[in-house]
This record gives C-alpha cells, sequence and structure tokens, in this order.
C-alpha cells in the first residue's frame, strides 16, 4: 500500500477510536487495510481488554468552599496510576467541579470524555474515569488513606442549632468511614433485599441453630454495616451515635470509594 494512504487510514482510525498510532497500523496490516474491519477489530479488543484490565488507578478528593468532591480513575497498571499526566488530569476534573454550581458523575464523564482518550493513547494504557461524586454544605470534610485507594467525603448537619461544632471532630467520622465501611447511615437506610441476603444466609449458614440464635445473627451483621451502630475506631469504649451527641452533629450523607485489585 501506498504511504501516504496508509498514514491516512492511520489518522482516520486513530481519530476514531482514540487508539495508538501502533495498534491502528498493526490493525490495518492484519485485515489488509480494509478500514471497517480495522475499526470493528480495534473497538472488539480494546473494550473487551480493558474490562478485564483496568484493575488499578487512585482515588483523589478535596474540600474548598463548603463543597467536598470525590473521583477514582481507573488504569491498567500501578506504574501509569503514579504518573504525572495522570494526576493532573484528577486535578483538572476536581478544579473544574468546584467551579461549577451543579455537577454529576454524567456531566463530568461528557465533559473530559475525550481528553481520557487523549491521555490513553498518550500513555498507551486504558484511562477511564470510573466514579465522581460531590457534596455540598457548611460542614463537609474528606478524608484520603495514604494508598489512594480509599477515600471518604461526608456531610454533617447539628443536633442543636445553638450549639458549635467541630470540623476535625467530623473529619474523624471520614477516617472512621474509610476503615470500616459501613454500607448505611442509620437503621432505616438498610434496604430490604439486603436485610433479606443476610438473612437467607445466615439460616443456611446456622439451620441447626434456634431461631432465637439465627435472629441475633442476623442483627449482629446488619449492626457492623450500620454506621451509627459501629464501634468508633478512636474510642473502642462508644458507639458512633454516642460520639455524635457528644460533638453535636449526625452525618446526613456520605461516600466511600475503594480501588479493588
Amino acid at each position: 500500500m501506498h504511504n501516504k494512504l496508509l498514514v491516512k487510514l492511520i489518522k482516520k482510525l486513530r481519530k476514531k477510536t482514540q487508539i495508538s498510532i501502533n495498534k491502528c497500523k498493526e490493525a490495518l496490516i492484519i485485515h489488509n487495510y480494509d478500514y471497517k474491519k480495522s475499526l470493528k477489530y480495534l473497538k472488539y479488543k480494546f473494550t473487551s481488554f480493558t474490562k478485564k484490565h483496568i484493575k488499578e488507578g487512585f482515588i483523589l478528593n478535596k474540600t474548598k468552599n463548603k463543597k467536598s468532591c470525590m473521583i477514582i480513575i481507573k488504569c491498567e497498571s500501578d506504574f501509569v496510576a503514579q504518573n504525572i499526566y495522570i494526576t493532573n488530569f484528577a486535578k483538572q476534573i476536581l478544579k473544574y467541579s468546584f467551579m461549577k454550581k451543579k455537577i454529576s458523575f454524567k456531566l463530568i464523564n461528557k465533559k473530559f470524555d475525550h481528553q481520557a482518550k487523549q491521555l490513553s493513547t498518550k500513555l498507551s494504557e486504558y484511562i477511564k474515569i470510573s466514579n465522581f461524586c460531590c457534596l455540598e454544605g457548611n460542614y463537609v470534610t474528606n478524608y484520603l488513606h495514604n494508598n489512594n485507594k480509599i477515600g471518604t467525603i461526608i456531610k454533617a448537619k447539628k443536633i442543636n442549632k445553638n450549639k458549635k461544632i467541630n470540623i476535625k471532630k467530623i473529619k474523624k467520622v471520614a477516617m472512621h468511614i474509610t476503615a470500616l465501611n459501613p454500607l448505611f447511615k442509620d437503621s432505616k437506610d438498610v434496604s430490604v433485599s439486603y436485610k433479606k441476603k443476610i438473612r437467607d444466609n445466615m439460616y443456611l449458614l446456622h439451620n441447626t441453630q434456634t431461631k432465637n440464635f439465627i435472629e441475633k445473627k442476623i442483627k449482629e451483621k446488619i449492626n457492623k454495616k450500620i454506621l451509627t451502630h459501629q464501634i468508633f475506631i478512636f474510642d473502642n469504649k462508644k458507639l458512633i451515635k454516642d460520639y455524635f451527641k457528644e460533638n453535636n452533629f449526625i452525618i446526613t450523607k456520605f461516600y466511600r470509594f475503594q480501588i479493588h485489585n
């Protein structure tokens, strides 16, 4: 094939897929320079590969001007996860999120999808904005574990409006959530499906025990995942709900992200 035509096809494929030049050239050679077959091949191979291999990445969160935001960026290797380009990309997204009044994961994906694809080409690895969330209010804060693989943002409110609350006390709850991974804020938030799942598992696991014994185990299992019923990591003599009362606040919302390898 003439070099000019080959270059033209490679450029066309790269523009359409945002996949590296070498991979586009390889696809064309394999399929005898048939553009449609090469495009189909790249889309299939790239998508199927990334679903299996984007197990690495990092979390970034920040609190500013009564707003707390958090993002997960996923990639294929830990080496790329530590690259300055991908770190700056995440910081750029967070910066943008603090400039907008209304922000969502859908909006972030739409705004930065093209840049993610460009970064994928630059680093020869699939880069994905995996998740994003924001909380706004007078009492919001964040915590990021030092491995950048687990992070939390939380929102609190006063119990007694006439008393002050300390944001550092709220930060400790963000650290607690990061460590113990509660699934629910309080008993009211526990879903029917989750209760059923635990009940079914417990009756299957302890089928030779009495009903009272099994029901007790069910309650214990569920309570371990309810924030207000958990033992406070900074004081094992009290529950989180007791810590709330002592410090005049409750948590109204929280998000916890974790990257599982």
